[in-house]
Formats: structure tokens, C-alpha cells, sequence
């Protein structure tokens, strides 16, 4: 579907492996071997949870798949045809693009594929290992700046609080000093004096 390069592995993109498997039908004693195209296979944990979300595996048994082609059965071979085109000749490949052109159109790109170097190029152990290391490092970073971005929240969430204390606590002297002027007032007390004591301008207290 894809040829990805980059210096990283990608975790999100689904990865598909496909076996194409020659002999389980002599070699495997379940029956299933002898009466299924197919198995499907995901890396699990010792607990049946799921390892490696994005990569499946389909294991194709092609002593199978060959004698379905072999046998002529049409809805059957209609069932399996890209599977087992992988296998034919070309001779048995122009009878089956016969009824079906996208087999040649299929072809056509799995040559192109095959010619593709970024496909099939061999990669050494030292760039696998690059590789893994630089997924590691891009994990924990990404990781990281979540966990950062949590603490920045909890931060801004603690300063807004102590910011709000210290609004509160001055609102509220503020309030305080207010009343005293008032009841200052009541009392008939020079407006001079009160200003001086509550530190409010005589203007601001005529407005109490």
C-alpha cells in the first residue's frame, strides 16, 4: 500500500504482514489446515492483551488455495483469486485475468514493487537498532511533553489560586476599611482624621 522511510518505526499506520505458507497441510495435524484458506495472527502479552496494536498477520495455506484453483469450483476460486494468482503461471495467470482484468492490473504492480529499491532494500542491524533507539527517544519525548503540559496546567492551576487569595485578601482589607469609614462617619468624625487613618481621599469617603 505504502513505502514509508523515515528515522523512526510508526506506530500508528496499520501494517499487514501476509505469509503465503507451503506445506501445513502435510506438516500441521489440526484439521483446520486441511479445511481453512487462512489463519490471522496478532502478537499478544502472556495475557491474551494485544502487544503490538497496528501489525496483523494473515497466514495464507496455499496447498489449500492451489487446490481450490485446481478443482475449478468458480465461487470459490472468485473468493480467493488475488491470493491465488500469487501462485500461478503465466499461462494459468491469463485464464484468470480473463475473467477478471484487475489480475492484470495487479501484476502490473507487484513488477513495479519488486523493481522499487526502497521496497526490498536490505537494512543492517546497526540502522535497525537507530532505528528503535530514535522510536524510543521520540516516545518518551512525546511522553514527556504530555506530562509537561499536565504539570503546566497543575502550575497555572496553583497560581491562579494564590493569585486569587491575594485578590480576595485585599478585597476584603479593602471592604474592611470601607466599613470603619463609615461607621466613622456615623460618629461624626472629621472627614480629615478618617482619610488620614483609612488612607481613602476625602472625595472617597463623602461617597460611602
Amino acid at each position: 500500500h505504502q513505502v514509508l522511510k523515515g528515522e523512526n518505526y510508526d506506530e500508528e499506520s496499520k501494517i499487514i504482514q501476509i505469509n503465503f505458507t507451503y506445506g501445513l497441510m502435510k506438516s500441521k495435524k489440526d484439521k483446520y489446515y486441511e479445511e481453512e484458506a487462512f489463519r490471522i495472527y496478532k502478537i499478544q502479552d502472556d495475557k491474551c492483551k494485544s502487544y503490538v496494536e497496528n501489525f496483523t498477520i494473515y497466514e495464507y495455506n496455499m496447498d489449500y488455495l492451489m487446490k481450490i484453483w485446481y478443482s475449478k469450483e468458480e465461487k470459490e476460486i472468485d473468493k480467493y483469486k488475488y491470493i491465488i494468482m500469487m501462485d500461478l503461471d503465466k499461462e494459468n495467470l491469463s485464464e484468470l485475468s480473463r475473467r477478471d482484468r484487475m489480475v492484470d492490473k495487479y501484476m502490473e504492480e507487484v513488477v513495479k514493487v519488486n523493481e522499487d529499491p526502497d521496497f526490498h532494500q536490505y537494512m543492517s542491524w546497526e540502522e535497525d537498532q537507530r532505528k528503535i533507539q530514535n522510536s524510543i527517544r521520540k516516545q518518551f519525548r512525546e511522553e514527556g511533553l504530555a506530562e509537561g503540559r499536565a504539570q503546566g496546567i497543575k502550575e497555572g492551576i496553583k497560581e491562579g489560586i494564590k493569585e486569587g487569595i491575594k485578590e480576595g485578601i485585599k478585597e476584603g482589607k479593602t471592604e474592611g476599611i470601607k466599613e470603619t469609614a463609615k461607621k466613622m462617619r456615623e460618629e461624626n468624625i472629621d472627614i480629615t482624621i478618617i482619610s488620614k487613618v483609612t488612607g481613602f481621599s476625602q472625595d472617597e469617603i463623602e461617597k460611602l
